[in-house]
């Protein structure tokens, strides 16, 4: 089974980062404040500023979907 791969987003930021390892997205979470526990347990989550506005998430991608 091949390894998931993720996409964050960020409002005002295009396009979106997609991440071909998990490792990555994990280096991704620290950087940009995001628990990765919550994307592997829960499929995504969101990344929130400190004034608790969310300002972006992160997701794993469906199995099979191609990308540009």
């Amino acid at each position: 089974m091949p390894e998931p791969t993720f996409t964050v987003w960020q409002v005002g930021k295009v396009p979106d980062t997609v991440l071909r390892s998990e490792s990555a997205m994990r280096k991704a979470a620290r950087e940009l404040g995001f628990d990765p526990s919550v994307v592997i347990s829960e499929g995504e989550a969101d990344i929130v500023s400190e004034c608790g506005i969310v300002t972006g998430g992160c997701y794993v991608n469906e199995e099979g979907h191609e990308y540009v």
